[in-house]
């Protein structure tokens, strides 16, 4: 079985198969794929260790540790970083990165000293070989492709995917999209400063994400 089977792996639809019932109205195969879930996600997160990536439940430390030794091949910059003080009087930490050769920015915060957030933003022309590779959630428009993708969980195959497939980034942004840049304190009051966060970059950051900016500012959201 391949990483990409290995991480759409569905325990309770192979339940289902072993049974032929369905699970939400069958116990015994609700206790199957509970224990094929467990299974799957300890071999899961074994592989996702031995290849130096991002694992669900990953300290915020030894996920920094992962980014770091990873980075020098995605060459990622630090388009703005905040620490705040969360549930348990954590010292919390957000940051945004960047790749401004490729238009990509990751978001991640900490929550009680693990990772909370990592969404990947991005991007990307419209190809027919997109069917093969598309994942997370996207929308289609001026034959542009506006990814974003959760990066809690390989991330670092998740980019790698996208650049062996050679897609075409498109650098600066030309479509207005969805971001999200508040981390878990800021939603719980229902704050959404991501229009600050943007602004407080450096313009060689900020200018890829224009389109984005003119719509935050229109709608002040």
């Amino acid at each position: 079985m391949d990483l990409h089977s290995i991480l759409n792996f569905d325990s309770f639809k192979e339940a289902e198969k072993i049974t032929g019932k369905d699970y939400k109205k069958d116990e015994k195969t609700e206790i199957i794929g509970s224990l094929m879930k467990m299974h799957h996600s300890a071999i899961k997160e074994k592989i996702l260790k031995s290849m130096n990536d991002t694992y669900y439940a990953i300290s915020f430390e030894d996920f920094l540790n992962v980014f770091n030794e990873n980075n020098s091949l995605f060459n990622f910059e630090i388009a703005y970083e905040n620490e705040f003080i969360g549930e348990g009087k954590y010292k919390e930490k957000e940051i945004i990165y960047c790749n401004i050769n490729k238009g990509i920015f990751i978001f991640v915060h900490s929550h009680n000293m693990h990772l909370n957030d990592c969404t990947i933003y991005m991007q990307i022309k419209e190809d027919k070989k997109l069917n093969y590779i598309l994942d997370g959630s996207f929308s289609i428009r001026d034959n542009n492709v506006l990814l974003e993708l959760n990066g809690r969980e390989a991330l670092f195959y998740k980019l790698l995917k996208y650049d062996l497939a050679g897609v075409d980034y498109v650098v600066p942004w030309q479509n207005d999209a969805f971001l999200f840049f508040s981390n878990y304190e800021e939603r719980k009051n229902n704050d959404n400063v991501t229009l600050r966060k943007i602004n407080n970059m450096n313009y060689k950051h900020r200018r890829i994400l224009r389109p984005c900016v003119k719509a935050l500012e229109n709608c002040k959201r």
